[in-house]
């Protein structure tokens, strides 16, 4: 039998190890995939939770076997909505620049934010690469909630591209029963499955 080694490129802008002060689950995953033969390369950012450097416009860490590329641009809840907005698509492109120059067989991205998606449907396109896409929180939905985003017309560009993301991955991942309920509720035809 001939199979293709697994080679994974991973959007994520949180990525954080047991040393940093945030979610370790983009990590525990990419671990455990490499110790089961994976290639695994991680295009992340600099969150002031997690444990990670990085100097000039990225930097590469081996990390247990994960290739973790730094963008050199930071990341923080304390930022104001336009910063964090410039971080976001600054992140964008650096991230789909670099990523189209990785070798991967499955592109996979995490939200939020959703922006993530930008550089993992690029890739995706431009490398004929099937997509996963995580969703940890239901965005749009939940900015507009909380008055964040306000703009009708952002809304609908903002509600437009996350159906995108999700009618162009092979699987849509819900880190809860919530999330999927929604998804699946609006978007009958996508594929998707839980994993808390």
């Amino acid at each position: 039998m001939n199979m293709k080694k697994p080679r994974i490129l991973y959007f994520y802008q949180y990525f954080g190890t047991p040393k940093g002060g945030w979610s370790t689950r983009v990590y525990e995953m990419c671990r455990r995939w490499v110790e089961k033969g994976a290639e695994v390369s991680v295009i992340t950012s600099l969150y002031d939770k997690s444990d990670l450097t990085a100097s000039g416009i990225y930097t590469k860490h081996d990390i247990e076997g994960i290739s973790v590329y730094v963008v050199n641009v930071r990341m923080s809840n304390k930022n104001k909505f336009y910063y964090r907005l410039f971080t976001f698509f600054w992140y964008a492109l650096c991230a789909t620049v670099l990523g189209i120059f990785i070798r991967c067989n499955v592109v996979i991205a995490s939200s939020g934010p959703i922006t993530v998606g930008i550089p993992a449907l690029l890739v995706k396109w431009v490398k004929f690469k099937p997509m996963v896409f995580e969703v940890r929180d239901l965005w749009p939905a939940g900015a507009v909630a909380f008055g964040i985003l306000k703009n009708k017309a952002l809304i609908k560009i903002a509600y437009a591209f996350e159906e995108l993301c999700y009618k162009n991955s092979e699987i849509v991942v819900s880190c809860s029963k919530g999330i999927q309920s929604s998804i699946v509720g609006r978007f009958p035809s996508v594929k998707s499955v839980v994993v808390p």
